[in-house]
């Protein structure tokens, strides 16, 4: 076999293999969102609240005002453990977590001043409709599609993140 023949196959073989992680599958068109504690809303991609239309929210962890005792051990959530210490340090009661814009359908825009979710990966200012976004990680980007639903006066937001 020729020299650079073997060469070249020594080098597409690797590549071939180390290709890289496969794409993200395309993020879902539709999401249950939690409206209230045992009730969830089917919401499409993009979709918002409109009680919360082109409005800007501070969003601060706050006691639960049933608890015994000041801090106890949060219950999972509607979505799991993320939001109260399972996969995340626990934001303190009272403390600002990160302020959400919504556009003009209630739709969250980005997070601004984002001090709880990775901000050292996602940044403290973050967008999340619209396509890749670069991570603070070389090589990291993100991208994100907001759901919301509201019931009267009850309301939920989500946002669904794919990471590559």
């Amino acid at each position: 076999m020729n020299s650079s023949r073997t060469a070249a196959l020594l080098l597409i073989v690797p590549m071939a293999v180390l290709g890289g992680c496969p794409a993200p599958p395309a993020l879902p068109e539709s999401l249950d969102v939690a409206i209230s504690a045992s009730e969830k809303q089917t919401a499409a991609a993009g979709g918002g609240v409109p009680a919360l239309a082109s409005s800007s929210w501070a969003m601060l962890r706050k006691a639960d005002p049933d608890a015994a005792e000041p801090d106890p051990e949060p219950q999972p959530g509607p979505y799991g453990g993320l939001l109260n210490g399972g996969l995340l340090a626990r934001p303190a009661v009272d403390e600002q977590m990160f302020i959400v814009d919504f556009g003009a359908t209630g739709q969250v825009l980005g997070i601004r001043e984002n001090r709880s979710f990775l901000p050292e990966i996602y940044g403290v200012d973050t967008p999340v409709e619209g396509g890749w976004t670069a991570a603070t990680i070389p090589g990291l980007s993100f991208r994100g599609a907001t759901y919301g639903a509201q019931a009267g006066e009850r309301f939920g937001s989500a946002i669904v993140v794919d990471v590559q």
